[in-house]
């Protein structure tokens, strides 16, 4: 597997090569991401109906849960300035203040550091080139896991 992508080679390229490669972690991680980074990328009041209790728990437990999975054990080829992006996102998470991270319900997510997030999050989706897999990446992920549990 190559270390790195040219500037304009999007992550999303490679995903029919993995697959036929049985590189399923590499797929599965790339999924988790999106899915976590689709969370970031919605306005305020859709990002609220998400949630499905207190913030903390659903964020933590999935989205930025998502983020450190791809960035401590994401094994692909990356372009320095999607590893940037995604540290950033993960940077600005960690250091949220107290007011983003209050709940006021009707107003969760409505800071202007969620904002900044929304900004990252559809960049890091652009350059993954998430648009061109989103529709095949559930069943792809879910036969990846089911290919990883029949190997041990």
């Amino acid at each position: 597997m190559a270390d790195s992508l040219s500037m304009s080679e999007k992550i999303a390229s490679n995903i029919w090569t993995w697959y036929g490669q049985d590189e399923y972690r590499c797929i599965i991680l790339v999924g988790e991401l999106c899915s976590a980074l689709e969370f970031l990328a919605l306005e305020a009041a859709a990002q609220e109906r998400e949630i499905s209790c207190c913030l903390e728990c659903s964020f933590d437990d999935d989205v930025t849960q998502y983020i450190d999975a791809f960035l401590r054990d994401y094994a692909g080829p990356l372009t320095p300035e999607l590893r940037q992006g995604l540290e950033a996102l993960q940077a600005r998470y960690y250091h949220l203040s107290d007011a983003a991270l209050l709940y006021r319900e009707g107003e969760r997510f409505t800071q202007e550091e969620w904002q900044a997030m929304r900004v990252g999050a559809r960049h890091a989706l652009d350059m993954i080139g998430w648009d061109e897999v989103k529709e095949h990446m559930g069943s792809l992920t879910d036969d990846c896991h089911a290919q990883l549990k029949k190997w041990g």
